[in-house]
């Protein structure tokens, strides 16, 4: 009997929520497998049979080792007895790689979480199972560029240092140790202007406080200053550094490379310095030069006043025997003119 106006509580339909349960594990994106206490394969969904190649009817009843690589079966059994006596929601090997295999022995990379249930029958395992192929791949090819990249840094023989949003570092290659003279792990976490000279800190912050705001990516740093770091030891030294910044996630970081011009600036005043003398020895023998040159001109001078001297001479003696020939030429003419006619 019911009371009146009370719906009757519908009876529970065992096959209509069999057929729900079935339906909700064939839409699951992962392969679904259901075992019993004895680790036998009870059900799995359509994805199961794509993922390890098995048709269901060849899985129904077979152990799930079945779908581990044979290294694993013992280790497996022993786990999955130690599960069923504390069964809980958890991921299965965490912290551990797990493997599947195919039907073809070929094997893969997997992630699995199970969930335990019991009823009538006792407790029954759903293990959701992940093919996590290409997350691998994609890691271990992070991995491999990140590698590559630690092993780009660490032969550079300029320092590469990046640093946060708060200007905290947070890589310090080694061409970096070896220019500032600290290890890695001593300024990781540390503010940049541990690397700066006191009088260049504060304005330091605020060129980079600027250069994030502004639409650029990347710039030289020192066009209107020449730059300082500042070693371990206290030393400081010259140096050029171009600086850039990678936006991601609302976070900028940035990454300075700097190198030592140390030996650069000693060279360049080595060559003023040549230059200078070379300048001042070019004077000098200019004026030398000129010296002797005005001295020549004296000597000139001197010659053609002296040639002059001699010419003239030259020229009165020349005059002088023509007035003497002259003369006797009259005297003769005058001989000749008072000495009586013979006849």
């Amino acid at each position: 009997m019911t009371n009146e106006g009370t719906a009757p509580t519908p009876k529970p339909n065992p096959k209509q929520s069999e057929e729900q349960f079935r339906a909700l594990l064939e839409s699951a994106p992962d392969a679904m497998v259901i075992v019993d206490h004895e680790g036998r394969i009870v059900l799995v969904n359509s994805r199961t049979e794509t993922l390890f190649g098995y048709p269901r009817e060849e899985l129904l009843g077979q152990p799930v080792e079945m779908l581990i690589p044979g290294r694993f079966h013992q280790q497996h059994r022993s786990h999955r007895t130690g599960y069923l006596a504390d069964p809980a929601v958890r991921p299965m090997g965490s912290g551990l790689d797990l493997f599947g295999v195919k039907k073809d022995g070929t094997e893969f990379p997997v992630e699995i979480s199970l969930s335990p249930f019991t009823t009538a029958d006792g407790v029954f395992i759903t293990s959701a199972i992940r093919d996590v192929t290409e997350r691998k791949q994609a890691q271990e090819a992070l991995q491999a560029s990140e590698a590559r990249l630690s092993g780009i840094l660490d032969i550079a023989q300029d320092a590469i240092i990046a640093v946060d949003q708060q200007q905290h570092i947070t890589l310090f290659n080694q061409g970096a140790e070896k220019i500032f003279g600290y290890r890695s792990d001593e300024v990781m976490g540390r503010p940049l202007t541990l690397l700066l000279p006191d009088r260049f800190a504060d304005q330091h912050g605020a060129h980079v406080a600027g250069f994030a705001q502004s639409p650029e990516t990347a710039r030289r740093m020192g066009e209107r200053r020449e730059i300082y770091g500042r070693r371990k030891d206290g030393t400081e030294f010259p140096a050029e550094a171009s600086i850039s910044k990678l936006v991601q996630d609302h976070t900028i970081t940035f990454t300075a490379i700097l190198r030592d011009i140390t030996e650069r600036k000693r060279a360049e005043e080595e060559i003023r310095q040549l230059n200078e003398e070379l300048e001042r020895r070019v004077q000098e023998r200019t004026k030398a030069l000129e010296r002797a040159n005005e001295e020549l001109q004296e000597k000139i001078a001197e010659l053609e006043s002296f040639h002059d001297m001699v010419v003239g001479r030259e020229l009165r003696m020349m005059e002088l025997e023509r007035d003497n020939a002259k003369l006797k030429q009259e005297l003769e003419r005058a001989k000749s003119l008072r000495s009586p006619s013979r006849p």
